[in-house]
């Protein structure tokens, strides 16, 4: 195999060891965790969150993804 090829695999290998951590250590977070006692939030609580809120064409247009110049 080419040592490009070589080392790309060690590479991905390796980030597949750490997310293989990270899931287990999630497991384990997610079964130590209680579910919550308080009912779940309904529609009805958000009502008035984003009184006198004014979205104009400006937000909007900054709040758009765009690609870096150049690409």
């Amino acid at each position: 195999m080419l040592p490009d090829v070589e080392m790309r695999l060690d590479m991905l290998q390796q980030q597949i060891k750490w997310i293989e951590h990270e899931l287990l250590y999630l497991r384990t977070q997610v079964t130590k965790t209680t579910p919550s006692t308080d009912p779940p939030r309904t529609f009805e609580s958000l009502r008035g969150i984003w009184e006198g809120v004014v979205f104009n064409e400006e937000d909007c247009q900054a709040s758009r993804w765009k690609l870096p110049e150049g690409l």
